[in-house]
């Protein structure tokens, strides 16, 4: 067949075509432009298990590209899932994810100093549901910040309404 695409709001979606198999040679793809919401971005990815593209991150920006604290990211939710697939190109401007299974275990992650532990915390929560085994997570890092929520915040009030939901 062929393929086809289809736009909805600013999100294209491409349906590859199909091989002789009958099978989709990759399911969806799904492309964005931009770096904003890149957290959720590629959380839903993960979630979905749909291979994610995102083009023009700050392309016309002086410093174009992910920033440090998207890659350390992107570190963390590698640490988090069993095969997933991360490619950035040279300038950083464009980033392919081919997402993995949400595994669980031990993890242990720097989040450095450019954005505080809540960021990193607050990107995985959604991800933590669906593991195949439970969490056991160490980070380090500053602790909060003026733009983002701090570590306190979310053991006290993100963390008691998921309780329900088995995160602790």
């Amino acid at each position: 067949g062929k393929n086809e695409t289809r736009r909805l709001g600013k999100r294209k979606v491409v349906k590859t075509s199909k091989t002789k198999s009958g099978k989709g040679t990759n399911d969806d793809i799904v492309r964005l432009k931009g770096c904003r919401n890149f957290r959720q971005r590629v959380v839903f990815s993960v979630l979905s298990a749909r291979v994610l593209r995102i083009d023009n991150i700050r392309d016309s920006d002086e410093n174009p590209g992910i920033r440090d604290y998207e890659a350390n990211f992107l570190r963390l939710v590698d640490k988090m899932t069993n095969g997933t697939s991360i490619g950035i190109n040279d300038t950083g401007t464009k980033l392919g994810i081919v997402p993995g299974i949400i595994k669980g275990g031990e993890v242990v992650h720097d989040c450095r100093v450019s954005r505080p532990i809540g960021y990193c915390i607050e990107g995985i929560l959604p991800l933590l549901p669906f593991a195949k085994e439970p969490f056991s997570m160490t980070f380090s890092g500053i602790t909060n910040d003026r733009n983002d929520i701090g570590v306190d915040a979310i053991r006290l009030m993100t963390l008691r309404v998921l309780k329900p939901f088995g995160l602790e």
